[in-house]
C-alpha cells in the first residue's frame, strides 16, 4: 500500500516516471523500461546501488516525501 502515487508524463503524454510514496516514506521511482529506484526524499539520495535519478525527478521525489510526513 502506498499513501500516493504520481505520474510523469511527456509531451507525447507517455508516463515516463511513476513515482509512489510507500508507507516507510521513501519514494519508489519506476521509469518506462521498468527500472526501480528507491529515493530518501528526506537527504535526497538515491539508495539504489547503481542507479541515478535526474534532478527533475529528485525534486519530485523530494516534494512527495514532504507532502507524505505533512499528511501523517
Amino acid at each position: 500500500m502506498d499513501l500516493m502515487s504520481e505520474d510523469i508524463v511527456d509531451c507525447t503524454g507517455r508516463v515516463t516516471h511513476r513515482l509512489r510514496l510507500r508507507l516507510d516514506g521513501q519514494v519508489e521511482i519506476t521509469d518506462a523500461r521498468h527500472d526501480r529506484a528507491v529515493i530518501d526524499p528526506i537527504n535526497a539520495v538515491c539508495l539504489t546501488p547503481g542507479m541515478s535519478v535526474s534532478p527533475h525527478v529528485m525534486s519530485i521525489a523530494v516534494s512527495m516525501g514532504s507532502l507524505g510526513l505533512r499528511s501523517l
